[in-house]
């Protein structure tokens, strides 16, 4: 009876050893991620102030830069993008924005730039993108270059006047 009982007891701790690995099993699972990517931009203007100062003593133009970074993304089918410039016009008596106030600007590789463009108080291009621009990561660096012309007309002063710019992306 007792090589009996053990010969049971043997068997059943076999057959719980052999269970074991049974109810240890790995389960799997699987997900699909998905995302939406849309049309971005951003926008930084990197000089607080742009000073415009004389290239010539006797009525040569005042000039002067501002620097930009952005960064864009648009739409790869039909999209479009840009950075207006909106001037506010000077203070006092003095240069008048749409008479005497122009730009270029420098894309930073990215867009279409602009030549001799009038500032504008409601706002005009500094750069336009078209379907599927795409800034690096770290944003492309613009600029643009102000051109005042110097009337005899403007009274003696100092003048200042404050540019929004904007950005958008579709």
């Amino acid at each position: 009876m007792r090589v009996l009982k053990n010969t049971l007891l043997a068997g059943a701790l076999t057959l719980a050893v052999i269970a074991v690995p049974a109810m240890a099993q790995q389960k799997t699972g699987t997900t699909i991620l998905g995302v939406t990517v849309l049309a971005e931009s951003s926008l930084t203007v990197t000089d607080a102030n742009t000073t415009l100062a004389k290239t010539d003593t006797l009525f040569g133009d005042f000039t002067g830069t501002t620097n930009l970074k952005y960064r864009i993304r648009t739409t790869a089918s039909g999209g479009s993008g840009s950075i207006v410039a909106q001037v506010n016009e000077f203070t006092g008596n003095g240069p008048k924005v749409a008479a005497d106030l122009s730009y270029s600007s420098t894309t930073g590789g990215l867009g279409t730039a602009v030549t001799n463009q009038a500032a504008s108080t409601t706002g005009a291009n500094v750069i336009s993108f078209g379907p599927n621009a795409r800034s690096a990561k770290a944003g492309n660096d613009a600029a643009v270059n102000w051109r005042l012309g110097d009337d005899p007309q403007f009274e003696t002063g100092s003048y200042s006047s404050t540019v929004t710019f904007t950005v958008s992306a579709t």
